[in-house]
């Protein structure tokens, strides 16, 4: 990542009005992805490596004896495993609240809209405008989605509208039009919205989740979780099969930090590996 000025912005995208910006970051390497290939990949991919994957279907309750997990309940059907991990993003508290582990997820919804871009204004990076708060890359053919960084309808995330507002898209319009002035002769496709599942400081919970054994999280990533999921992967079963990540400390990202008087998790929390891969 680079910084650049306000005329090297112009230079990468002429279109880009930079009257009011005064300095700019520039990561030539960065790029997106689309997020049903993703995950669908990832899933295929796991599934080759001796994966079963079980769709379409609810995870009624963890089950566990004591302080220790023996598996989950789904649709009245009990399923053991020694080890669960609870990535249930905007579901996940409600799977942990009968455990008596309290952490506050908020389903904050979030709205996305599409412009087509006029004859002439080629395709752009994706762009985090931090001075309008909004974000855009482009979409297939000349299309760009834009939205903004902050909402705070907390909605429910098994009933709530999955469409842009009509006065949104209008803003989101007029903030777009600002960065490209050009976007005044594009065309408002319509949109939809999202949720984050959003933690008290939009910081994800992860690792070992005591007093239980063998009970594991990876959620509450508000809104930034599709970008680290591949290392997020490898970090999470590193802190199941060995009980620490060779590489990164997820201690400061533990459940606990909500509560007040919050004590540090012991080493047998923090480094002991699961009972069932101990040598």
């Amino acid at each position: 990542m680079q910084l650049i000025s306000p005329s090297d912005v112009k230079a990468l995208v002429p279109a880009a009005n930079v009257d009011d910006i005064a300095l700019a970051s520039y990561e030539a390497e960065s790029g997106y992805a689309d997020p049903s290939s993703t995950a669908n990949a990832l899933a295929n991919r796991a599934r080759e490596l001796g994966a079963t994957l079980v769709q379409y279907r609810h995870v009624d309750a963890i089950r566990t004896t004591g302080e220790k997990v023996v598996g989950v309940r789904s649709e009245g059907v009990d399923i053991d495993a020694p080890v669960v991990v609870n990535c249930a993003g905007l579901w996940a508290d409600r799977l942990l609240r009968p455990l008596g582990v309290e952490v506050s997820i908020k389903p904050e919804r979030h709205q996305m809209c599409f412009f087509r871009r006029p004859a002439g204004f080629g395709v752009h990076p994706a762009v985090a405008d931090s001075v309008q708060m909004t974000y855009m890359r482009p979409e297939h053919g000349d299309l760009t989605i834009h939205g903004k960084l902050v909402y705070d309808e907390i909605v429910d995330p098994d009933s709530y509208n999955e469409g842009a507002d009509p006065d949104q898209i209008v803003k989101n319009a007029e903030l777009i039009a600002h960065r490209f002035p050009v976007m005044e002769h594009g065309l408002a496709m319509g949109g939809y919205s999202g949720l984050y599942d959003a933690t008290p400081d939009h910081h994800p919970v992860l690792g070992a989740i005591a007093p239980y054994e063998g009970l594991f999280a990876d959620f509450g990533w508000s809104g930034h979780g599709f970008k680290h999921s591949p290392l997020m992967g490898d970090i999470i079963s590193d802190v199941i099969l060995h009980g620490r990540s060779k590489d990164y400390d997820v201690t400061p990202f533990r459940w606990t930090r909500f509560r007040e008087n919050d004590p540090v998790p012991s080493a047998r929390w923090a480094a002991e590996p699961h009972p069932k891969h101990r040598l």
